[in-house]
């Protein structure tokens, strides 16, 4: 059986615990409402609970994250940028390294002067490809 002193001491706690599930606070804040009122439970409920302006804290919280976050992105994108564009130099050196190697040595100069100048024209083209592009990657045949 309960003690009868014991009592009192529960149904306030409760009380307590009520008051903070119902203004979203924490325990020492709603002991702190509970205790400065000293007034019924019904008087206590209606206190306007410690943070008024919970909107705005959330929303400033959630534009600080956002603006993290956004950050982050823009930093990782940066650097996949930076590596995209180390390979595709490295496949066009390699590309044309092995075109070079394919020329017949018996060819005309004129057809290897062709050659080659279509092969400056290719990698100047792909390399304005992540600057928005040009006409000439446009004209270009895709594989």
């Amino acid at each position: 059986m309960l003690n009868p002193h014991l009592v009192p001491l529960i149904y306030r706690n409760k009380k307590i615990l009520e008051l903070k599930c119902r203004n979203n606070i924490t325990t020492g804040e709603a002991r702190r409402i509970f205790q400065q009122n000293k007034a019924k439970y019904s008087e206590t409920v209606k206190t306007m609970p410690a943070v008024t302006n919970i909107e705005d804290t959330i929303n400033a919280k959630f534009e600080t994250l956002l603006q993290a976050i956004n950050d982050r992105f823009e930093r990782q994108m940066a650097i996949f940028a930076d590596m995209l564009q180390k390979s595709m130099d490295c496949i066009c050196q390699n590309f044309c390294k092995i075109i070079t190697q394919c020329v017949d040595p018996g060819s005309s100069p004129v057809r290897k002067k062709k050659l080659f100048s279509n092969l400056r024209q290719m990698s100047n083209s792909i390399s304005s490809w992540d600057a928005g592009g040009s006409q000439d990657t446009e004209d270009m045949p895709q594989c």
